[in-house]
């Protein structure tokens, strides 16, 4: 079975070009000799003319061969077109048939134009008098049939001729257009599966170039993602090689320990270790489910209730070190949204100013909703971010100069990613009371698609 190729699709809709004309120039020529006005005008006067002829015929015999020789000299040229013979008939005046072509009588009237049928054929009959003679002509009245043997097999036979001398440039210009193509296709073909730079080619044709730079640019994208990749990996292996390196060296500790001090502190040190890696592997889990394409047709939660659910989680570590945590949204606050990333910004961000503010702190997270936009804040008064952090705090394992808590860095990367998933945004700026960090999170509503 044949695949469809550009050189194909031109041929064929050359060809349904040529089909169209032709059928247009039929149906132009069939309209214009359909029109009766030429025929009458024309067949009145002819008849006119040969009326003459038959005054010269004194004798049944003379007007007999007259109208014979009529007959086959008009009809033999119709004949060669495939065209209806042209019906005549001769009588005397007392209305006696001497010359006929059909069975039927023709039944014209004196400077009258009388349309008719016969045999289920059209036909005008003309009619013409002398002191001794009746002529009568019924005309055919052009058919479709008519016009398709007549124009349609001289126009189609002319346009047979021409379709190769059209059709051969234009299949030679559509391959030699393609050749740049085919010469791209070889050059990314022949690159090795890890070359991502840019390709080396200039089309000669403009329509080309967008092609060109639109490979480019989705090569510099693949680029950037796999180094972003590459970093992360590497990133990720540092964080947990720290924790590892903890846990390998106080296990060794606790396993030479003599005092039951030194063992309880080296215990608890391979406690925090493993606790760091485990929470820094939660968050690895986290970011690659909420590290997506962004998400559709999502269904509309009540974020004031998911809200107060993480809140309560988050209450006995902020009681702990007497932080005030607060809550201000409606009792309901209906939006489209995807629950585990909405709870990942949320659970994050508390964290976060729980971690990092001074003990006696306070902490507001406010919900409201605009028009179609739902906006999360979470606002604190603890020391804040520096101004030259600000535009890094959102990388994967950036954690700021300032903070020496241990921490995975990954915490705002998430926050940021799952924003992203619903077609959202994190904005960040000063807190409470001047001092401080506010995160504000708007998610738009998300448009189903149908």
């Amino acid at each position: 079975m044949f695949k469809p190729t550009l050189v194909r699709r031109v041929v064929t809709a050359i060809f349904i070009a040529f089909s169209v004309i032709w059928l247009v120039l039929t149906t132009y020529k069939y309209i214009t000799e359909r029109n009766t006005d030429d025929v009458r005008a024309g067949m009145s006067s002819f008849i006119q003319y040969e009326m003459q002829g038959f005054d010269t015929a004194s004798t049944a015999p003379e007007a007999i061969q007259y109208a014979f020789s009529l007959e086959r000299e008009f009809n033999r040229s119709r004949r060669s077109d495939g065209r209806h013979d042209v019906l005549m008939e001769l009588s005397d005046q007392h209305g006696k048939r001497l010359f006929w072509v059909t069975d039927h009588p023709l039944k014209g009237i004196l400077n009258q134009v009388v349309p008719t049928q016969l045999d289920g054929k059209d036909y005008l009959i003309f009619r013409g008098e002398t002191a001794l003679w009746t002529f009568q002509i019924a005309y055919p009245i052009l058919t479709v049939g008519d016009a398709v043997r007549k124009f349609g097999s001289v126009i189609g036979t002319l346009m047979l001729i021409a379709f190769p001398f059209i059709l051969l440039p234009i299949w030679y210009a559509v391959w030699r257009g393609l050749h740049p193509l085919r010469t791209l296709s070889a050059l990314i073909a022949a690159r090795h599966t890890d070359d991502l730079s840019p390709v080396d080619f200039d089309p000669y044709y403009g329509e080309l170039k967008p092609v060109v730079s639109a490979i480019n640019r989705l090569l510099n994208q693949l680029s950037k993602k796999i180094a972003r990749e590459h970093a992360f990996v590497q990133d990720a292996a540092h964080e947990l090689r720290t924790p590892l390196a903890v846990i390998s060296a106080h296990v060794h500790v606790l396993a030479k320990a003599d005092t039951f001090q030194e063992k309880l502190e080296a215990e608890q040190r391979v406690d925090n270790a493993i606790a760091r890696a485990s929470h820094l592997v939660q968050q690895l889990l986290e970011l690659a489910r909420v590290d997506g394409k962004p998400l559709e047709n999502l269904a509309p939660l009540d974020a004031s209730h998911l809200t107060r659910l993480t809140l309560a989680q988050a209450a006995p570590a902020a009681k702990a070190r007497q932080i005030e945590l607060s809550l201000d949204a409606p009792d309901k606050l209906p939006h489209p949204m995807e629950m585990h990333a909405f709870q990942s910004i949320l659970h994050n961000l508390v964290d976060n100013a729980i971690r990092y503010i001074h003990p006696g702190g306070k902490i507001i997270v406010k919900l409201k909703r605009q028009a179609n936009t739902l906006t999360l804040t979470v606002a604190d008064d603890g020391p804040g971010i520096a101004e030259e952090d600000r535009s890094a705090v959102f990388e994967r394992f950036y954690r700021g100069k300032a903070h020496d808590l241990p921490g995975s860095g990954l915490g705002l990367a998430i926050v940021q990613q799952a924003a992203a998933r619903m077609g959202g945004e994190v904005l960040l700026s000063t807190g409470l009371v001047g001092r401080g960090c506010q995160f504000t999170v708007v998610i738009p509503t998300v448009t189903a698609r149908i």
